[in-house]
């Protein structure tokens, strides 16, 4: 006798050619009003992910708000995670003249459960290819990073470009909301 699975139960198939449904995430980001004037925001677009197998669109909804650390966070987690996004050319801005207000940003960030800076360049093309006009040695921006981390505990994560870095990004906070909805269940 075969064992068959009601059809109730059985997952819907797609047809060939079919495009996939689009998956809302369980969250939404948060964009600090400051990344929306200053332009260059992230949109968090075109994601795909992994499910059941098939890649699927991912939607993350997102809210503009103030956030007084950071340029990205969870909507309810606002004081728990935060994410500081910088271009090479603002990073090297900021070191050069907005050190303190920077520096000032870490100590803050380390009241987070996770924070982090996501660069939107990689370390070889930074040290090799400052961006110009700057006059900041590379090499001091790598060993502010190293500093801090150390210092601060808070990581620099540079990435191969923007689109790369938005990812990162979204990934960070989309891990960080499944763990501690883990961790809110089990103490239910």
């Amino acid at each position: 006798m075969e064992i068959t699975t009601p059809t109730a139960l059985r997952k819907p198939r797609r047809k060939p050619g079919e495009p996939l449904l689009p998956l809302t995430m369980p969250f939404t980001i948060i964009q600090d009003t400051r990344e929306i004037s200053g332009g260059g925001v992230w949109t968090f677009t075109g994601i795909t992910g992994n499910s059941d197998e098939q890649y699927r669109p991912l939607v993350a909804p997102t809210e503009i708000a103030t956030l007084h650390t950071g340029d990205y966070s969870l909507k309810g987690f606002e004081n728990l995670i935060t994410v500081e996004r910088k271009s090479a050319a603002d990073l090297f801005s900021t070191l050069a003249s907005g050190r303190e207000r920077f520096e000032a940003e870490h100590i803050r960030m380390m009241d987070f459960r996770r924070a982090a800076v996501v660069i939107e360049s990689d370390w070889a093309t930074m040290l090799q290819k400052p961006p110009y006009p700057s006059r900041l040695s590379p090499a001091s921006v790598f060993g502010t990073a190293v500093s801090w981390l150390v210092k601060y505990n808070i990581p620099w994560i540079a990435c191969p470009g923007r689109r790369f870095a938005e990812l990162t990004c979204f990934q960070i906070l989309k891990k960080f909301h499944e763990i501690e909805i883990e961790q809110l269940k089990g103490l239910i």
